[in-house]
């Protein structure tokens, strides 16, 4: 029987690593991206999809919804 491989996810902290870093790109151009391309601790990288990202009164906000895979 074959093995099905588990569906890889991403931490908590490379969640808020790529919404901080949408939130400054807004915060700086005006526009948020749609994805942010993060580094990773120990080697590589990931691409993180951003939900949305927005300016506030404040400052400025980005939304990433975290996928812990299986």
């Amino acid at each position: 029987m074959a093995r099905n491989r588990l569906r890889e996810g991403f931490t908590t902290g490379t969640a808020a690593t790529a919404a901080a870093g949408g939130a400054l790109e807004h915060l700086h151009t005006g526009k948020g991206p749609s994805e942010l391309d993060v580094p990773l601790p120990r080697e590589g990288r990931r691409v993180i999809p951003l939900e949305s990202t927005g300016l506030r009164e404040d400052g400025a906000e980005a939304v990433v919804v975290k996928d812990g895979g299986d």
